[in-house]
């Protein structure tokens, strides 16, 4: 349930927008005691995300994309959406956190591959 909707920013209107009853999202949130306040929402479609485990190779300029090697060998090349993602993305770049683990949740759309958000293993 989205609590408020009609009275947030233009900002916050924009992250549910095409979203409506029924529609198969992903709500990023925080947690402060009791209260989760959603701070990204992704539309994911009927299909969901798509999973693939990797080391991430690279992580190109801004965050704006990640590549990972599957176990198999095979490294695939991903556009990254969201801001918090970008973010993440660019932290795993950093230092010793460049070759780590990750878990890469993504969505297919015009030929890409779109990550929505990864996990370190």
């Amino acid at each position: 349930m989205v609590k408020g909707g009609e009275a947030v920013g233009t900002g916050a209107k924009d992250t549910f927008e095409g979203v409506k009853e029924g529609s198969e999202v992903v709500a990023h949130y925080t947690v402060t005691g009791t209260d989760k306040t959603a701070v990204e929402v992704d539309k994911v479609g009927k299909g969901g995300y798509k999973v693939v485990e990797g080391t991430v190779t690279k992580v190109g300029e801004g965050g704006k994309t990640i590549t990972v090697k599957a176990a198999d060998g095979t490294e695939q090349t991903f556009e990254v959406a969201g801001h918090g993602t970008k973010v993440a993305a660019v932290d795993t770049a950093k230092g010793t956190e460049k070759g780590a683990k990750v878990t890469v949740y993504y969505t297919e759309s015009a030929g890409k591959k779109v990550v929505h958000f990864f996990e370190k293993l």
